[in-house]
Order: C-alpha cells, then sequence, then structure tokens
C-alpha cells in the first residue's frame, strides 16, 4: 500500500522508507514491512570514500551489484549465470527451429528453478534441453525428445528422468504422449527375439522421430505408434516378430497396429531407404 493513502480508520498512510515501512499515522498499523526503496542512497566508508549502497533489482530477478572495490558497476553472479544458461538455450533452439519467444520461456522455468535449488548437481546442457522440450510440448510444436538428445548428444533416456522430475517438482501439468521414453522398455520385452537390440532401437526412435514431425503421434497413445515402429524396426533388421506378439506384450489390439503401420507407409517414413535408418542423417530424417 502506498504513503497518501487513508486506513480503514480513517488516519493517513505514511512511509518510513529507512525502514522500508508503511503504516497508519493515527493507529500505527503496518501496511507494508518489505517495501522495496527505488531511491539511490550512499554511504561513507572508513577511508571517507563514499559508495553506492543497495542493489538493483529487474523484474525477472537478476541484479547488478552496486558499489564494491573502486566504486562502478558490476553485474551480479546470478545474473551473469542466467545470461550464459540463455546463450546455451539460444544455441540449441538454433539447430531445431525453436522459436525465440520459447527460449524466453524456457529462461524463465530456470529462473525458478535456480531459486529452488532444482539446477544443483544437473547436466547444464540436458536441463537446457529439457526446459525447451516442456515449453515445445506446450505450445504443440512437433518436437520430440529424442530431437534434444540428438542435439546435445546424451541419451534421450537422460532426458527423460530429468523432464519427469522437473515436472514433478513444479507441478507442470503435462500428458507423456512422447514415444521414445517408452520405445527401449518396448525393446527390451523382446530381448530374446531380437539378435541386436541397440539397432532395433536406433531404427524404431528414427521412424518414431520422422512419424512425428509428419504429425502422426496427434491424438493417439503412443504405444500404438510404439508397437508399429517397433514391428517395421524389427523387419528392417532381421528380427521379424509378428504384429499380434508385439500388440499384446504393447496393450494395445492389433486393429491398432495394423491402423498404425497404415499411416506410417502412406506418409514420408516410408521412402526412406534403409540406409538412412541405420546411419541416420538428420537432415534426410
Amino acid at each position: 500500500m502506498s504513503a497518501g493513502t487513508k486506513c480503514a480508520c480513517g488516519g493517513d498512510i505514511t512511509g518510513d522508507y529507512a525502514r522500508g515501512l508503511t503504516y497508519c499515522s493515527k493507529c500505527g498499523q503496518v501496511m507494508d514491512s518489505t517495501a522495496i526503496v527505488s531511491e539511490v542512497t550512499f554511504a561513507e566508508a572508513a577511508n571517507g570514500n563514499a559508495s553506492v549502497v543497495g542493489q538493483f533489482v529487474a523484474h525477472d530477478g537478476t541484479g547488478i551489484r552496486f558499489g564494491g572495490r573502486g566504486g562502478g558497476f558490476s553485474q551480479s553472479s546470478s545474473a551473469a549465470t542466467i545470461s550464459r544458461f540463455k546463450a546455451r538455450l539460444m544455441r540449441i533452439a538454433s539447430h531445431l527451429h525453436v522459436k525465440e519467444s520459447s527460449v524466453d520461456a524456457a529462461k524463465r522455468y530456470y529462473v525458478m528453478a535456480k531459486n529452488q535449488g532444482f539446477t544443483r548437481g544437473r547436466n547444464s546442457d540436458v536441463l537446457a534441453a529439457v526446459l525447451l522440450y516442456i515449453v515445445c510440448r506446450q505450445s504443440k510444436s512437433p518436437h520430440m525428445l529424442l530431437d534434444f538428445a540428438d542435439k546435445i548428444g546424451e541419451p534421450v533416456e537422460k532426458l527423460g528422468k530429468c523432464f519427469l522430475a522437473f515436472t514433478h517438482e513444479f507441478n507442470i501439468q503435462l500428458q507423456v504422449v512422447d514415444p521414445s521414453l517408452y520405445m527401449r522398455r518396448f525393446v527390451q520385452a523382446f530381448s530374446s527375439q531380437i539378435d541386436d537390440e541397440k539397432k532395433v532401437l536406433s531404427v524404431s526412435l528414427r521412424i518414431l522421430q520422422r512419424a512425428t514431425r509428419d504429425y502422426l503421434h496427434l491424438g493417439r497413445k503412443p504405444s500404438g505408434l510404439c508397437a508399429a515402429a517397433l514391428f517395421v524396426a524389427c523387419r528392417v533388421c532381421g528380427s521379424p516378430i509378428p504384429s499380434d506378439e508385439i500388440a499384446a506384450k504393447l496393450h494395445v489390439s492389433k486393429a491398432t497396429v495394423e491402423k498404425r503401420l497404415a499411416e506410417i507407409a502412406t506418409s514420408a517414413v516410408s521412402t526412406l531407404p534403409a540406409e538412412v535408418l541405420f546411419n541416420p542423417d538428420t537432415s534426410e530424417i
């Protein structure tokens, strides 16, 4: 409450800016004890020099320190950290054609996470990728977690753990629909029938990556698309598994798998040669 207004008792509200207080001059009720003063004040040091007292607080919580040895202005450690993190966000975003507004939103998430201590002990590249992914999910941008994992050279499971931890910690309501989060578990379920699990996993992830860019995941449960991608990957890698077996283990109907296969057959992924799936070039995928 600002000075100059009236209290409920009819008294005038006045302010003691030295202590950051506003109170009623009649009844003495304190209206605000955390006022931030926008004035610049000075203090005299022991050697007789005057220095600026206080700290500039920006709207995003970053600051500039005043004074110090030799006087002048210097960027605070917190502001420098946030600035470096934003540069990291922009570097990842530029490669994946993520909008600048999404970068700003991801930076705000970072400031929130930093203030709560969530950033301690976490890989900065992983956290940057996860925050961008969350913003992309919120804006319904066709980016997979795998896209960000590829760009920073980290396993998609590592990003998945950070993603789940962040959304749980800050109560961000997002439906987990990215199929790449489940693919390793689905492939491992057929380990006894697959000769090269690593190759099948890689190929199935590339199929999902291309299918997601064609918006085949929208309005569908991820298990159906995963089942179709796994069926194709197993055939390409020489370890064919019947679609009804895959459907039963992934808890989807055989009809659903066949529908997803039909959709993949009419999308751009069906035109990719096997060589691209085995040794994917991002520009071709």
